[in-house]
């Protein structure tokens, strides 16, 4: 059994997770070979672009990219995993009163957040129960460049959703989304250069931390699953 919603996650991560792979292998296949020159088919021959010499500071800015993939591909995910349980509440016509403790408390949040710039014309048809339910919900403000796994882990808290992944295997997972997110935020605000950045970071270890992020993603897709099948969402009976 699956969850439509969900299924668009999981498509998106096995979308963003081959970029990933292209653009790494890539990367590594640069720095292994030592490759200095590109090649273009001509008459169906692969023939040497004498004018172009790959730059090692180009490879090594390749590499650096590679952080931002991973990141681009933790927060897209997540991004979407909770979106689905939002979507879900739509889908099945929920009204606040219909919703677990969890995810009033949830919704709560929302609403105060967004009472601000409530406009009562724009809302006009809705109930306050299902007002309770949408105002204040912005998909895209879940993590606001700062997603990590502890984030993860007490988003997942706050709606109910159990990730099941062993301990001893998180801690690792917990220091190498660190390490992403950190690198991703100084590559973006400027702090760190690319060049640096890639000369500092060995390839390999990369192709580690997207592995490792592809194997967690997978788990904790698979907790929103189980929550939205068995519809933790809502209020016991």
């Amino acid at each position: 059994m699956t969850n439509d919603f969900i299924a668009e996650t999981r498509e998106l991560l096995e979308d963003r997770k081959q970029e990933i792979d292209r653009h790494l292998t890539f990367a590594k296949t640069l720095i292994d070979t030592k490759a200095r020159k590109l090649a273009k088919l001509e008459n169906r021959e692969l023939v040497e672009i004498k004018e172009y010499e790959i730059d090692r500071g180009l490879v090594k800015t390749m590499s650096a990219t590679g952080y931002l993939l991973i990141y681009n591909l933790i927060e897209s995910v997540m991004t979407s995993a909770v979106d689905a349980v939002h979507r879900q509440l739509k889908a099945d016509e929920l009204q606040f009163s219909q919703l677990s403790e969890k995810l009033k408390s949830v919704c709560l949040g929302n609403f105060k957040s967004g009472f601000s710039s409530y406009v009562s014309d724009e809302h006009s048809a809705l109930t306050m129960n299902e007002l309770l339910v949408w105002l204040g919900y912005r998909k895209n403000k879940h993590w606001n460049g700062n997603v990590d796994a502890n984030g993860i882990k007490d988003k997942a808290a706050k709606y109910g959703i159990e990730i099941k992944y062993r301990d001893e295997d998180y801690s690792d997972i917990k220091s190498n989304f660190f390490d992403i997110r950190k690198k991703r935020n100084d590559l973006a605000h400027g702090e760190l250069s690319f060049e640096q950045c890639g000369q500092d970071t060995p390839i390999d270890l990369l192709l580690i931390y997207a592995e490792q992020a592809y194997k967690y993603l997978s788990a904790v897709v698979d907790g929103f699953e189980i929550y939205l099948i068995e519809k933790k969402y809502r209020a016991a009976c």
